[in-house]
């Protein structure tokens, strides 16, 4: 059986993919455990990193997520984040990525129009 925290991350992943899927048929979750971490998910030409857990360690997650960038096939990442729900609401997920990627991203789709 495989450690709770494990299958809690497994779980979020597979909900993340669930929705990048939605976007991207190609969407897929990368092998894990590999020495080379490549990310969580590859998705939209984005390296995503999913995160499920009670407090953000956002230095240390964007340090991760450069490091994932430079193996993986894309030169954009993205941090995704379970904020748990509040006041009555469910749980979303949030997504956190350098504002210049995010900003050369919106610059690609436009000069694609």
């Amino acid at each position: 059986m495989p450690h709770p925290n494990k299958a809690k991350g497994d779980r979020a992943e597979r909900g993340v993919l669930r929705i990048l899927s939605e976007y991207d048929s190609s969407a897929r979750r990368t092998r894990p455990g590999r020495r080379e971490d490549e990310g969580d998910i590859h998705a939209l030409s984005i390296t995503w990193q999913v995160k499920d857990v009670a407090r953000p360690v956002w230095r240390d997650w964007l340090t991760q997520i450069a490091e994932q960038v430079e193996r993986s096939p894309y030169q954009h990442g993205a941090i995704v984040w379970k904020l748990r729900g509040y006041g009555g609401k469910p749980a979303k997920w949030l997504t956190v990525m350098e504002l210049e990627q995010m900003c050369d991203l919106i610059a690609e789709k436009e000069q694609q129009r």
